[in-house]
């Protein structure tokens, strides 16, 4: 079993055990580094329809890459509110929709083994180190946001 793959548009992969995935750390943009996973099925193998699964990758990130704004709008659609009335420390003013859309930031993408996965960002600090999960579909449609961690 390879522990590494070099794929020309996703890196350097390499296989984390524990994980049963794939794992590397790609621009989404520049200067913007993400880890990415990619999930296998741990009954048939890390390599099992690998190429498949390396396409499905490159198809997260550019979707990834070309959804960023779309997917920051629609984080703030969920969490804008909930920020300024519920974790906002009481002394401050409430922030606007547009510096809170500055201060989220993107740190991981997650490809599970049904094709759905997560998009991950991080807080700045606004939700006491919980991270911010964009769920997505198979088509890439989004399916849910919400705080984890």
């Amino acid at each position: 079993m390879p522990a590494k793959i070099e794929h020309p548009v996703l890196g350097t992969l390499t296989f984390v055990t524990y994980l049963d995935a794939w794992e590397t750390k790609v621009e989404l943009q520049s200067g913007s580094p993400v880890d990415l996973r990619l999930t296998t099925r741990f009954d048939l193998g890390p390599t099992y329809n690998i190429e498949s699964l390396l396409q499905r990758g490159v198809e997260m990130l550019h979707w990834a890459r070309c959804n960023d704004n779309a997917c920051r709008e629609r984080i703030a659609d969920k969490l804008h509110e909930l920020y300024n009335d519920t974790w906002a420390p009481e002394a401050t003013s409430p922030i606007s929709r547009h510096e809170f859309i500055k201060r989220i930031t993107p740190h991981s993408l997650r490809l599970d083994i049904d094709g759905s996965g997560f998009f991950g960002w991080a807080d700045d600090g606004m939700f006491a180190g919980h991270w911010i999960e964009l769920r997505f579909r198979k088509d890439w449609t989004i399916s849910e946001v919400g705080l984890s961690g």
